[in-house]
């Protein structure tokens, strides 16, 4: 890692070169980022919009050179050494939301269970890297669609590539950053609030696999560039709540394409699509994983985890709602009877089907039936054995 050092500038004009490149959007600054955090002795540095502020101001003071560059590293030993950007040529834009505004945030019933506290877009970002021993107390998502990164997390390293999504957890203690010969591009987000983890859960990542595919969209870009653009010129509160619900939107987005998106052959899913259609025209006969993975051409276990992958569930588990939903169709625009009903969503036991209904749905087939179907038709009007 670059370690930052006070500066020592013999001339005004170096001094005025580093007014000049200090916080621009267009010139490079040794400083990227510390986010908020506290030196060793307990000192609260502030976000890194703060410390910008401070080191702006301490290079355009009032006074002589000399004054001016021992106030500047004076602000500069805010910054803990080992927690920080290190690139020296990363766009200086992206949004913090201040301490103050993400905790009084946290307290409305509307915005504490999800919110952005930083939103930022890096393009090319050679020499990108991080380094935060202690982690940070946000979830850190970042979608990168060109180059390639890195990371380390819980003791392993991992790469990412276009299409993909790092997610940190929060608290954890990690490194990443771009290479050196094909530098990223990454779309990124700090998550904070009450729903984040269980999000996560749905996402399925964790600290063993912090990175998966969701592809490359077009669709997810601008839901970052809105999420940017929302939080551009104030943190009001109904600004604050339209953040979170892109934020919503966009990280459900992720789940939907995670699951849609698996980095398998296009004709691995295509089969296992095919396979779903087939369950569901065929929902009276006897399936188990074995007849769908060998309908698919894949192995047991690769079936269930793209079916996981594409559907949120197990083969089994999917065919069994394919089997209820299907029933409560047949309950809302049939007359048949529950043992009728059963038989033609593939139970041979109506007792078992019951169960398994109430099980799903809270509620037996013959409760539903009465509170939304039509009355049942008298099972001697329909001849199974024709």
């Amino acid at each position: 890692m670059k370690r930052i050092q006070p500066l020592a500038f013999t001339t005004a004009d170096s001094f005025s070169r580093l007014q000049r490149g200090l916080i621009s959007n267009e010139n490079s600054c040794p400083l990227v980022q510390a986010d908020a955090a506290t030196t060793g002795d307990g000192r609260h540095t502030g976000n890194s919009q703060f410390l910008a502020t401070e080191l702006w101001e301490a290079s355009h003071a009032d006074g002589c050179l000399a004054h001016r560059i021992r106030k500047y590293n004076s602000c500069l030993k805010m910054l803990p050494s080992a927690h920080r950007h290190s690139s020296s040529d990363l766009p200086r834009h992206w949004i913090v939301l201040p301490r103050s505004v993400q905790a009084a945030a946290l307290t409305r019933p509307l915005l504490k269970h999800l919110l952005p506290s930083h939103v930022g877009f890096f393009p090319n970002a050679a020499r990108h890297q991080v380094h935060r021993p202690q982690g940070v107390d946000q979830t850190i998502f970042k979608y990168c669609i060109r180059g390639k990164g890195w990371c380390e997390l819980g003791g392993h390293r991992f790469e990412i590539t276009p299409g993909e999504l790092l997610v940190v957890p929060r608290a954890m203690p990690h490194s990443y950053g771009s290479t050196a010969k094909h530098p990223w591009t990454i779309y990124w987000f700090h998550a904070i609030g009450d729903h984040v983890d269980l999000l996560l859960g749905e996402l399925g990542v964790s600290i063993q696999r912090p990175v998966v595919y969701i592809g490359k969209r077009a669709s997810l870009v601008g839901l970052f560039e809105e999420l940017r653009q929302v939080l551009e010129d104030d943190y009001s509160p109904p600004r604050l709540l339209y953040a979170s619900q892109l934020l919503t939107h966009l990280i459900g987005l992720m789940i939907q394409l995670r699951r849609e998106s698996p980095r398998d052959t296009p004709n691995a899913q295509q089969r296992i699509l095919s396979s779903i259609a087939y369950m569901k025209d065929h929902l009276d006969k006897s399936l188990d994983v074995e007849a769908v993975s060998a309908m698919a051409g894949v192995s047991t276990s690769h079936c269930s985890q793209l079916f996981r992958r594409i559907t949120g569930y197990s083969p089994k588990n999917y065919l069994t709602r394919l089997r209820i939903h299907r029933a409560t169709q047949l309950l809302n625009t049939t007359s048949f009877s529950v043992k009728i009903i059963s038989h033609m969503v593939g139970y041979t036991d109506p007792l078992y089907f019951s169960k398994t209904y109430r099980l799903i749905n809270e509620i037996s087939p013959s409760e539903y039936r009465r509170a939304h179907g039509k009355p049942r038709m008298v099972e001697r009007d329909f001849d199974t054995t024709r």
